[in-house]
């Protein structure tokens, strides 16, 4: 990896001498682990600087065992990994208009180039909403099938509203907010909207609407859920 400026951790996971060097642009960003430089971890987000605060934090809450990234800074701390930037998507406003797609063509070109040990997922996109593939489309697909619809105004089928829709919409109207859970059920942060809560953990609005739907784990980390406004100080 050539032409790489290479930043120096502390224990926390903070860059060393200058921790707001990291520019709030679209990028590719790289992980290297210093006892083994042929480990590394590569990534993508539309705000690399927010994405670098969100890898300390999910790390520091991170007690599963299903990613090698988080399970060697568990092992060796944050002062054995260096952190580099390998392209920004720049420009004016690119942080606003950048287009997904070109984010995820040029994370797979270094993850083609790279192939790197430590991501698992070696296809571009986990971090803006995992791409199914077409047979998990049709397995989806095959789990509405003989569910009863109505028509919209357009024409349009759509799903009879549910119990469990209405309990949801007299929960939001309660002042329900977006909260995150760990593997214990114990809360760790709360948000006022759904987008709150996508934008700091890297997901899209409807990437934690459906965890939220499906009540399913997020990278075996913690949940999302919708929850009544905690009157206690969260961490």
């Amino acid at each position: 990896m050539e032409n790489i400026i290479w930043y120096k951790l502390n224990e926390n996971g903070f860059i060393i001498g200058d921790n707001e060097s990291l520019e709030q642009v679209p990028g590719i960003y790289v992980y290297r682990f210093k006892l083994d430089i042929s480990k590394i971890y590569i990534g993508s987000a539309v705000n690399i600087a927010q994405r670098f605060r969100q890898h300390r934090y999910r790390c520091s809450i991170y007690k599963g065992n299903n990613s090698k990234f988080y399970n060697l800074v568990k092992k060796y701390g944050w002062n054995n990994i260096e952190y580099g930037i390998l392209e920004k998507l720049s420009g004016k406003d690119t942080y606003i208009i950048i287009n997904k797609e070109t984010l995820l063509d040029r994370e797979q070109y270094y993850l083609n180039k790279y192939s790197p040990s430590l991501n698992i997922n070696k296809i571009a996109g986990s971090i803006l909403g995992y791409k199914h593939t077409e047979e998990n489309k049709l397995k989806f697909s095959s789990t509405h099938i003989g569910k009863s619809y109505q028509k919209t105004l357009t024409g349009k089928p759509r799903p009879l509203v549910t119990k469990e829709t209405i309990d949801k919409l007299k929960l939001r109207s309660r002042g329900a907010v977006t909260c995150i859970y760990d593997k214990n059920n114990e809360l760790l942060r709360e948000f006022n909207t759904i987008k709150d809560a996508a934008n700091f953990s890297g997901l899209s609005p409807s990437s934690v609407s459906k965890y939220i739907a499906r009540g399913l784990i997020w990278n075996n980390t913690y949940y999302f859920k919708h929850c009544l406004k905690s009157k206690k100080k969260i961490r």
